[in-house]
C-alpha cells in the first residue's frame, strides 16, 4: 500500500512539473500528430501532407481525398491519431495512405488495420497498394534507426530468388493482375522521431526534426517547411481551437508520464527481486553495491523476509 501511494505521489510530482514546463515553453508550431487530424485535412493544406508522403516513400503523389471512416474520429483523447488518404501518382496509380501517431504498444493495431478489409465504393477499386505510415514516440524497439520500412515478399527457400510480382499477386488473390486486392501486400513505415540526432542531411531529416521538436530546423531548405511555418503556427488558432489543442497536448503529457512512471516502477521491482535473491548469500553492503539500493533499503528487505 505504501509503495503504491509513493508511486502515485511521484507520478503527480512528475506530471505537474512537466505540465508547468510545457506551459512555459509552448512550441510555436502545432504538433504534427495533431495537424494530421485537423489543420492538414483542409484542402488548402494538402500540399504539406503530399510533401510528407512523397519525401518518405519516394512516390510523387497528389491527394484525391481524405477517406472518411470510423478511424478518422477527431477526439483529443484518441489513442491512435489516424487519417486515411486516397492519393494518385504521376502514372495515375492510386494508393491508400494510412498515417497514424502512436504513443504506446500498437503493432497489433497497425497490422490489423492494414489486413482488415477496407470497405471501398466502386470509385475506389483498382488501388495499387495500401501504405501504412506510423509515427512512434514510445521506443518499442532498442535499435538506432529513425525509420523502418517493411513489406511482404515471397522468397525461395533454397535459391533465395524472389517470386515475380505478377505471380505473387496471382498466388494471393487468384485473380488477374488488374483485379488484385491491394490489402494483401501492404507496406509499412515506422518513424521514431525521438531517435533523431538533429543533423539534417536530406529532405526527410527536416521532417524528423519537425516531428521531434515541433520546430523548423534552422538549416531547413525545402519550400514546404516555409509553408509549415506559415500554416501550422499556434498563434493562428482561434481561442476554441487553441483550447482544444492545449487539452490534447496535456493528454499527451499524461500518457507519457504514465508510461515513464510504470517503467520506473518495473525497474524498481526488478531491482528489489534481485536484491532479495542475494540476501542468503551476500551481506547488505555488497548487495547495495551490486543493485544500486541503499544499505537501509537492503536492511529493510532483510527484515521483511
Amino acid at each position: 500500500m505504501l509503495q503504491n501511494s509513493l508511486t502515485t505521489q511521484i507520478f503527480s510530482l512528475i506530471l505537474n512539473l512537466k505540465l508547468q514546463i510545457r506551459g512555459a515553453h509552448m512550441k510555436k508550431l502545432i504538433r504534427f500528430d495533431w495537424d494530421i487530424k485537423t489543420v492538414l485535412r483542409k484542402k488548402d493544406n494538402f500540399d504539406i501532407l503530399e510533401a510528407f508522403i512523397s519525401d518518405l516513400t519516394g512516390i510523387d503523389v497528389k491527394i484525391q481525398e481524405i477517406l472518411e471512416s470510423e478511424s478518422n474520429q477527431q477526439e483529443a483523447h484518441d489513442k491512435f491519431n489516424r487519417v486515411d488518404i486516397l492519393v494518385r501518382d504521376k502514372n495515375d496509380n492510386r494508393y491508400i495512405i494510412e498515417i497514424q501517431n502512436n504513443e504506446e504498444d500498437y503493432l497489433e493495431s497497425v497490422l490489423f488495420s492494414t489486413s482488415n478489409k477496407i470497405s471501398l465504393e466502386e470509385d475506389y477499386k483498382n488501388i495499387k497498394k495500401v501504405i501504412s505510415i506510423n509515427i512512434d514516440y514510445s521506443e518499442f524497439d532498442e535499435g538506432e534507426e529513425c525509420i523502418y520500412h517493411g513489406k511482404t515478399e515471397f522468397v525461395g527457400m533454397q535459391t533465395k530468388t524472389k517470386l515475380n510480382e505478377n505471380s505473387q499477386i496471382m498466388l494471393a488473390t487468384y485473380e488477374p493482375y488488374h483485379e488484385y486486392d491491394p490489402k494483401v501486400f501492404p507496406e509499412y513505415y515506422i518513424i521514431m522521431p525521438n531517435r533523431f540526432t538533429g543533423e539534417t542531411k536530406d529532405k526527410f531529416d527536416e521532417w524528423l526534426y519537425l516531428l521531434k521538436n515541433s520546430e523548423i530546423a534552422s538549416t531547413a531548405k525545402s519550400t514546404v517547411m516555409n509553408r509549415i511555418d506559415e500554416q501550422l503556427n499556434v498563434l493562428k488558432m482561434s481561442k476554441e481551437e487553441r483550447k482544444t489543442y492545449e487539452r490534447f497536448v496535456e493528454n499527451q503529457v499524461i500518457q507519457e508520464t504514465q508510461m515513464e512512471t510504470a517503467e520506473a516502477k518495473g525497474r524498481k521491482e526488478r531491482t528489489l527481486e534481485l536484491a532479495t535473491a542475494f540476501l542468503d548469500v551476500l551481506d547488505n553492503e555488497t548487495i547495495a553495491i551490486k543493485t544500486g539500493l541503499s544499505i537501509e533499503e537492503v536492511a529493510g528487505l532483510r527484515q521483511q523476509v
